[in-house]
């Protein structure tokens, strides 16, 4: 099993959130889908999503999960010569997971609603269902090849 582990970036203070630090992790790996799992694990460990419990940490690894599985799949097309970079910022009220893979982007406006009922029964569409759904803000860059998931911290 491979060691995934995130490369510190170190602290800086945050502008919008005066008087409180936040500490920067980098992670870039290869396509490819085993080490999913890990990755997850290991930004949840740095984030202390694991002190979050229940639901929220439930929401946190389930949408970074699925941005990593489909800047791999979708976006690098499983190509073993491509990677994921993946950053994480932490602060003692959010936390916030960065993916952006090497494809060309896409349109996310353009990605149907899979709870359109025509639509119950087709996948497209559910993983930026579920980031939106689940993650209590999601941005996009204009390319549409990188994806910012912020976690409130719970009170």
């Amino acid at each position: 099993m491979n060691q995934v582990r995130l490369r510190a970036l170190g602290s800086r203070r945050a502008r919008s959130e005066v008087g409180s630090a936040v500490n920067e992790f980098e992670l870039k790996v290869p396509t490819g889908l085993e080490t999913v799992g890990e990755m997850v694990e290991e930004l949840a460990a740095k984030g202390g999503v694991d002190q979050w419990g229940g639901r929220k940490g439930f929401n946190f690894r389930l949408v970074v999960n699925e941005a990593i599985a489909n800047a791999k799949k979708h976006g690098n097309r499983l190509d073993p010569e491509t990677c994921v970079h993946i950053q994480l910022a932490v602060s003692d009220a959010k936390v916030a997971v960065t993916v952006r893979d090497q494809g060309p982007g896409f349109d996310v406006s353009t990605v149907p609603d899979p709870t359109d009922p025509d639509r119950l029964e087709m996948a497209q569409g559910r993983g930026v269902f579920l980031m939106r759904k689940l993650s209590d803000e999601v941005a996009y860059n204009e390319v549409g090849n990188e994806v910012t998931l912020t976690f409130l911290a719970p009170a």
